[in-house]
């Protein structure tokens, strides 16, 4: 029953640290950006005193590179759409720096400090398009969190825009509907810009990230010895 209260206590406070810094002021990423394949997918960016940079996988388990996993399928065709979103479960050698301060393994079950963000955005095809570069607006919403399992945890809401840019090919998928012409991707890149450009960050995006916090804790509770 202790180690039951314990956990729950954990949580809630988890979620009223989420509500209280809802309205914060979020720091503006200016530099930096996503590449794939690297071979990987490498994230390296900074603004506002706040660096993060990590290895993670193209498609794994969570919903990691959009256009990767998306256009792995026939759903990316001439006169289309391919959604930008991403968002990255795991990442490795994370590391993180906030007003001189150097945070590692960030996200792993050994560390109290932890990154929950989404890319997102939507690249249209053109209908005679056959091929090559293609580009669109992104946004990025974030949350990097320290000290979470102290009286001083401390939550930094992150915003930043940019254009994505989208390598395609033709894929025949195996021949499939040969009347329509589909894409695979064969690179991405987001680059951020140095200037804000359009929204400010919405309450669906920060509830989702506050859901994802959650989540990150229990993991990294259950990882600990039960009591």
């Amino acid at each position: 029953m202790r180690v039951l209260a314990r956990r729950l206590g954990m949580t809630a406070a988890a979620l009223l640290l989420t509500c209280a810094v809802a309205a914060a002021d979020p720091i503006l990423i200016t530099s930096g950006g996503l590449t794939w394949p690297t071979p990987g997918v490498r994230i390296d960016f900074a603004g506002g005193g706040f660096s993060f940079g990590a290895n993670a996988d193209a498609v794994g388990g969570g919903l990691e590179l959009g256009p990767v996993g998306e256009c792995n399928f026939p759903t990316c065709r001439a006169g289309g759409s391919v959604s930008l979103d991403s968002a990255f479960s795991d990442v490795f050698s994370a590391t993180a720096t906030f007003n001189g301060r150097v945070f590692t393994g960030v996200n792993s079950a050994s560390s109290d400090a932890g990154l929950q963000d989404r890319w997102s955005g939507t690249a249209t095809i053109p209908a005679d398009f056959t091929g090559g570069l293609l580009t669109a607006p992104f946004e990025y919403h974030g949350r990097f969190f320290f000290d979470t399992f102290t009286e001083n945890a401390q939550v930094l809401e992150l915003f930043g825009t940019g254009t994505a840019s989208l390598t395609l090919r033709q894929n025949t998928f195996g021949g499939l509907d040969p009347s329509q012409t589909f894409f695979s991707v064969t690179a991405v890149r987001f680059d951020f810009s140095p200037a804000q450009v359009g929204a400010t960050p919405e309450p669906a995006s920060m509830l989702l990230l506050g859901t994802g916090l959650v989540g990150l804790a229990a993991r990294r509770r259950l990882t600990r010895k039960p009591e």
